[in-house]
């Protein structure tokens, strides 16, 4: 269009060399990041951010601080990273970043893409919040990205500055992530959000913003075309959506994972989709196929890891391989064990259990059940190891020290459930016709 051209010849050459460069960086660190090299990532930023310290801003000539979008990028991969090496207190590590990237962007000019960022910036403030068990507050600080957010039609959509294609691609992303969210809340919260914030999308407006998103080919569009991804095979399933629907739903993502598999070739968050969308079209060797590509790819990345033995264990039990199941159940279990968590173990360690003996494996059917029950109490005793920091004292070997301290474990009801059933099987092992009879 004329005027774009326009506009792109008004941009001083520095600060479109600037611009470029910074835009460079996100693309790339976007591209490591989806090829599961998340620290190099993380690095890459952390560069891009010192350089962007070092200089003079023209904000009168559409220069941009872009500090803050470096640090919410930041924010998204310690996300990842976090949650994909089961740190502790990971979420937290999150927010602070987030909240972060919030006062960095403070000190931009205001401009529509800074305007996008803040309502990010909440949005997904209130999406950890939400992870860490506090809905209330999650969902306030979503509703409230609204603030910035409900603008973007009208300012980013048509925005004509140098910064078109970044600024578009993530308004559209932005706006369809919100209205999808508020479209998956119950009926009467959903009406109070329209209420609260005046907005009038829904479902079918998120997906066609996040479809654009994709198709425009944008800095945003593997993120788009990963939500898809996951509405159409998952989500599309679990709202009972008929077959008919969901058939087309397939075909836009099998579209998607083509065109994945061609940009971001080796990405594990595509591969690991894939996986979802083959098991949807009943394609269990395939998936099964898909997953143990994936496995090798993270053996060091323990949630990723967790995340491909359970989806493992869940084919194969569709396939009737029992033995196979009860072995990427266990194998599940022992990610957990290898990191301190507890959560999710009875219950995987039950279902080893309960695969093995319809498999007649009867010793590894006793060793998962015991395994079961040793989680039976509810106090643990967690040591924790930390280094001295710098500069501190450094007192024992190499500047270690560890403590010990009692936790208590509140089971969830699905563990619950499974210790019960545990201790149940072991009165019947123990003595099968006294259990028949009521007794024990």
């Amino acid at each position: 269009m004329p005027a774009d051209a326009d506009a792109a010849k008004a941009v001083d050459p520095e600060v479109e060399e600037r611009w470029g460069k910074d835009l460079r960086a996100i693309e790339e660190s976007i591209r490591l990041m989806l090829s599961n090299h998340l620290q190099e990532a993380e690095d890459l930023l952390a560069e891009a951010t010192a350089d962007v310290a070092k200089r003079e801003f023209r904000f009168d000539a559409g220069d941009h601080d872009m500090r803050g979008c470096f640090s919410f990028v930041n924010a998204l991969m310690s996300l990842i990273n976090g949650l994909a090496s089961l740190e502790n207190n990971q979420l937290d590590i999150v927010l602070e970043r987030v909240r972060l990237a919030d006062d960095q962007l403070t000190a931009d000019s205001d401009w529509p893409g800074r305007t996008v960022l803040r309502g990010l910036c909440n949005l997904v403030a209130g999406v950890v919040e939400i992870m860490q068990g506090m809905p209330s507050r999650g969902v306030w600080h979503v509703l409230r990205s609204w603030f910035w957010l409900r603008t973007l039609e009208s300012e980013a959509l048509t925005f004509d500055g140098h910064e078109r294609g970044c600024v578009r691609s993530t308004a559209l992303l932005a706006l369809g992530v919100f209205n999808l969210f508020v479209s998956m809340l119950p009926p009467t919260a959903m009406k109070a959000a329209g209420w609260a914030t005046g907005f009038s999308g829904g479902r079918d407006v998120a997906l066609s913003q996040l479809r654009a998103c994709w198709e425009e080919g944008g800095i945003q569009a593997p993120f788009a075309g990963m939500v898809l991804i996951g509405f159409c095979v998952d989500v599309s399933s679990f709202l009972g959506e008929l077959r008919q629907e969901r058939a087309a739903r397939h075909h836009m993502a099998k579209e998607i994972l083509d065109w994945g598999r061609k940009d971001y070739p080796g990405a594990f968050f595509f591969a690991g989709l894939e996986a979802g969308y083959l098991a949807a079209e009943r394609d269990l060797e395939g998936a099964l196929a898909k997953l143990d590509e994936i496995r090798v790819s993270v053996e060091k990345l323990p949630a990723f890891l967790f995340l491909v033995s359970v989806r493992r264990a869940t084919f194969l039990l569709a396939l009737f391989q029992w033995q196979a199941a009860g072995d990427a159940f266990a194998d599940a279990v022992k990610v957990y064990q290898g990191v301190g968590r507890r959560a999710l173990c009875p219950s995987l360690s039950l279902n080893s259990h309960l695969c093995y003996s319809r498999a007649g494996c009867k010793e590894r059917a006793a060793e998962m059940l015991d395994t079961c029950l040793a989680y039976q109490k509810t106090s643990f005793v967690i040591v924790k190891d930390s280094r001295c920091p710098p500069g501190a004292s450094q007192q024992g070997a190499r500047g270690r020290a560890s403590s010990k301290k009692e936790e208590k474990k509140k089971w969830s009801p699905l563990d619950k459930v499974s210790l019960r059933q545990a201790e149940a099987a072991r009165r019947h092992a123990q003595d099968p016709a006294g259990d028949a009879n009521g007794r024990g």
